[in-house]
């Protein structure tokens, strides 16, 4: 009974422009928020609205890519694995962070003001990405060359390995079920 389904399909708009930051071993790193909004009738027959926001990640070159065709407001379809992980902030303490690691996003506002790309342009769609772009774009962090560790072998930082499932180390071995 170890077989199981975790899928996230939602559809929204960006709440602001992607950021794209780069790996130790230099993989790109796409991280936005999404909000989905649905509505609904209450019981005196007012239409309602309630918003969610979403946190999603989008690994490799195709974050590298998707970081020049999405900024803020941006309509997509995204579809992937919800993904919890902890961290320790800048004061120590430790913080829980619930994501949607996308493998597969749609264009789906039909403009055509980044990099070419058009209504129903998926995260492997065409265009040319080195024609970016108006309208803000995305906030590029890169790490300094000095800042590469020497080491090698993987990295904690290069995380979810470029292998399927990846998340934990070991893959799902480590699961205790």
């Amino acid at each position: 009974m170890a077989d199981g389904l975790n899928r996230a399909m939602l559809i929204g708009n960006l709440g602001s422009d992607p950021e794209l930051r780069f790996t130790n071993n230099n993989r790109g790193k796409l991280s936005f928020r999404m909000a989905t909004t649905e509505s609904y009738k209450d019981q005196s027959g007012e239409r309602k609205e309630v918003t969610h926001w979403h946190n999603v990640v989008l690994w490799g070159a195709r974050a590298e890519w998707l970081s020049k065709a999405l900024s803020k407001g941006s309509k997509v379809f995204v579809e992937g694995r919800i993904e919890t992980r902890s961290y320790d902030d800048k004061d120590g303490v430790k913080r829980n962070i619930t994501e949607v690691v996308a493998s597969n996003l749609i264009l789906m506002d039909g403009r055509r003001d980044h990099a070419g790309a058009g209504a129903g342009a998926g995260a492997s769609g065409g265009g040319d990405p080195s024609h970016g772009g108006g309208g803000g774009g995305p906030r590029l962090v890169k790490p300094s060359p000095a800042a590469a560790p020497a080491a090698k072998g993987p990295s904690p930082d290069d995380f979810p390995p470029d292998e399927f499932g990846g998340g934990a180390p070991g893959g799902d071995d480590d699961i205790p079920f």
